[in-house]
């Protein structure tokens, strides 16, 4: 069969979750030619040439093995004859100017994935305990963008250069962090801080381990990360969840709770399967549960109500 070149236009949620990796395997496999790019308006175009009948076969792979976080919109295709030549496949250059598909989303930000949160306590591995670990599933992306399309140089963390490890990982289309655009290492990424109220910095610790204790002690602690701060404090006593309410002006607002894991949260709430499941999705929402009695958390994070957030 004569070979043939198709423009695939892909709109929808496909920048930011690691579809342009995707494609580029799926290609690969396929033996095509060609180049994967992000466009400016959140979309993706897929320039590819090859036998036609094995082009029609990628079009099935993309709706057969789509990645979990990609949303199709709508899926263009031009077929062309071959006019350009190429040795083989690539991630190209993003275009920041082109606007040709419609119905397209800036992505979510997506909750840590088992692979990273295995690093992250894995004493071997360099990612140990370092708060900001995540590959091309899963991490920061919305708070991160400032503009489209999604690659390093337009978020935020255009102030944090690759270290060699980190380049490493994301120039090899074997790795799980392939183009990966907010990846990070201690040795090259942000890092954590803990400031009194006056602005200066606590001494004595680590971060984590100080803010731990403070919690612990009853004190409310301001949060910096995903999505805006996170304000936290102790919820197995009174005092300090009544001393937030009366700061924040919130005197019967139910507050949701951190768990650690499933088995925690199930100490003090009834869970479902199906609510088990959006729990561990990669949203990671806070689902309302109902609560186990009798409840040993203190009653002031729902004030009246048989559920509580988690």
């Amino acid at each position: 069969m004569a070979e043939k070149r198709a423009i695939i236009s892909v709109s929808g949620l496909v920048q930011g979750i690691g579809f342009r990796p995707f494609v580029y395997r799926l290609a690969i496999r396929r033996g095509l030619r060609g180049y994967v790019k992000n466009l400016g308006d959140a979309g993706v175009r897929i320039d590819v040439s090859g036998d036609e009948s094995v082009i029609k076969m990628l079009l099935t792979d993309l709706a057969e093995e789509k990645i979990p976080l990609a949303v199709y919109t709508k899926i263009d295709v031009d077929w062309r004859e071959v006019s350009e030549e190429h040795l083989g496949f690539t991630i190209d250059t993003s275009d920041i100017s082109t606007n040709e598909v419609k119905h397209s989303f800036i992505p979510p930000d997506v909750s840590i994935c088992p692979d990273c949160l295995r690093e992250m306590y894995d004493p071997r591995d360099r990612h140990y305990l370092y708060p900001f670990t995540c590959c091309a599933l899963c991490g920061p992306r919305f708070t991160t963008i400032v503009d489209l399309p999604y690659d390093r140089e337009r978020t935020t963390m255009i102030d944090f250069p690759l270290c060699d490890d980190c380049g490493r990982e994301f120039y090899d289309p074997l790795d799980r962090r392939f183009n990966a655009q907010t990846i990070c290492d201690p040795l090259c990424g942000p890092r954590m801080t803990l400031y009194h109220l006056d602005g200066s910095i606590v001494q004595g610790g680590t971060p984590l381990t100080l803010a731990a204790r403070l919690l612990n002690e009853g004190s409310i602690v301001a949060m910096k990360g995903i999505g805006g701060i996170h304000l936290a404090t102790k919820t197995t006593d009174d005092d300090p969840l009544l001393m937030l309410r009366e700061r924040r002006r919130k005197p019967g607002k139910p507050f949701a709770v951190m768990s650690p894991d499933l088995e925690n949260a199930q100490k003090f709430a009834l869970i479902t399967e199906t609510e088990r499941e959006h729990m561990t999705s990669p949203a990671r929402p806070i689902v309302a549960l109902r609560k186990r009695e009798p409840f040993p958390l203190s009653p002031l994070i729902s004030p009246g109500l048989h559920t509580v957030g988690i």
